[in-house]
């Protein structure tokens, strides 16, 4: 439903029409513009059944980007604890001053506008501020008193890169995480002078997790205070199906497998294991590590070579000491640069493909190549990319769908009859010129 169409609904209240609607219809209504600030408001003016259902979307998220934060959601679960219930995720940034200006320089958006509309003590002008850009968290901040959120289902947690560090012992600290015990979609970005231990503690007051995106970047110069408990977390994670990665370093991530999946006291049951960014967060022992500990289980591998001619000189094929993948049905190999200077890039894709353990169940193996100009396909299988037969016919026996995608810079850099052309050219090296299950995708770069 359009907002055109709930607000004539919201008219033909305000001229003294009956709006006692269905309570599923108002539902319905309101579920239709989760994010119209302006309507969602009005409709919690109508009646009492109407304000139930926008408070549900005025207060869903309860982001902490900022000192003022803190102090704003102590009033509002003090004075409507009613509220606490609405909330759905919460949103934790330690250092974002790009969240703040973003909030200073757009119209209130997402939750804080929301709040902005539902709490009169506090203003937009506030975020206005000059001195507020400074006023990042403290410790102190987390002094505030929150009851338990039981829907918190999904927490966005950024760590600062300040000389202050953070202290993950303190009481404070420790009330606040578990104030959300049914957190199960974790979104955790920290920088890379934090400490590994630090980042497994922090994991460990969620132990109902099924999804985790990880973010890791920046340097580890310096060496701020981050501190931790003495002993070694042991984290139960029965419940994590998917990890993805976001802007990790280069083995940035291999204290996950160290200091957390290593140490979980249960089995673990990871289903599908994602990253396509330009370098790939595990070294190459760490991903090898990383699908031994995954192989019963795992359904879905997305996973890329370094994005630098540099790191691929000294990425060498993981030792993955398998010989199957029983139960791997998606296979993605992303994303491929392709360039004149592909030589690296393509001993390497075929250095990892004649290692990689078989996969008797994999229904659709996946190919994302860059290229800059359309003569670039050439290097694709200028060095012998590929044994089809062996792959096709040995290793992946139930394969459905191979699927190559062409990212361009621009979705008009390629017409028709060059798409066409370049397509008969992969069909005839990879021997699927009838093949139905040959397919073939172009795409602007994402």
């Amino acid at each position: 439903m359009s907002t055109t169409v709930s607000l004539c609904v919201l008219k033909h209240v305000a001229i003294g029409l009956p709006y006692d609607f269905p309570l599923e219809l108002i539902n319905e209504i309101i579920s239709c513009n989760p994010d119209d600030i302006a309507f969602l408001r009005s409709a919690s003016l109508v009646s009492k059944i109407w304000r139930a259902a926008a408070l549900r979307y005025l207060f869903s998220e309860a982001s902490f980007l900022c000192k003022n934060d803190f102090v704003r959601w102590g009033l509002i679960c003090t004075s409507l604890p009613h509220v606490a219930q609405y909330v759905r995720k919460v949103v934790v940034d330690l250092g974002g001053t790009w969240r703040l200006q973003e909030r200073a320089t757009s119209a209130p958006t997402g939750f804080i506008a929301r709040a902005i509309e539902a709490a009169p003590y506090y203003t937009y002008q506030d975020t206005l501020s000059p001195a507020l850009d400074c006023k990042f968290p403290k410790p102190s901040d987390f002094d505030v008193v929150l009851p338990i959120m039981s829907n918190v289902t999904g927490l966005d947690w950024t760590m600062p890169s300040t000389k202050d560090g953070f202290d993950l012992t303190a009481a404070n600290t420790t009330r606040f995480l578990t104030s959300f015990p049914n957190i199960t979609d974790l979104s955790y970005s920290s920088h890379l002078q934090v400490p590994p231990v630090f980042h497994a503690q922090f994991m460990s007051f969620f132990h109902n997790l099924h999804k985790c995106t990880f973010s890791m970047w920046g340097t580890s110069d310096s060496d701020p205070l981050y501190v931790y408990a003495a002993h070694e977390s042991r984290i139960s994670l029965s419940q994590l199906e998917e990890i993805w990665f976001e802007e990790c370093e280069l083995g940035s991530m291999d204290w996950l497998l160290d200091y957390v999946l290593n140490n979980s006291p249960s089995p673990i049951r990871i289903r599908k294991v994602t990253w396509d960014f330009e370098d790939p967060p595990f070294s190459s022992n760490g991903f090898a590590r990383l699908l031994r500990m995954a192989h019963g289980t795992l359904e879905e591998l997305c996973f890329g070579p370094p994005y630098t001619p540099n790191d691929l000189e000294g990425y060498e094929a993981p030792p993955f000491g398998l010989n199957v993948l029983p139960v791997l049905q998606i296979l993605s190999l992303r994303t491929l640069h392709i360039s004149p200077q592909s030589d690296r890039l393509m001993q390497w894709l075929n250095s990892i493909v004649a290692v990689f353990p078989s996969c008797p169940c994999l229904q659709r193996l996946e190919f994302t190549f860059y290229l800059a100009e359309s003569r670039d396909i050439d290097n694709v299988f200028a060095f012998g990319f590929l044994d089809w037969n062996s792959l096709l016919e040995d290793r992946y026996p139930s394969l459905k769908v191979l699927e190559f995608e062409m990212m361009m810079e621009d979705e008009d850099d390629f017409d028709i009859a060059e798409r066409k052309r370049l397509e008969t050219i992969i069909r005839q090296e990879t021997g699927m010129v009838n093949s139905d299950k040959f397919v073939m995708r172009w795409s602007p770069a994402r």
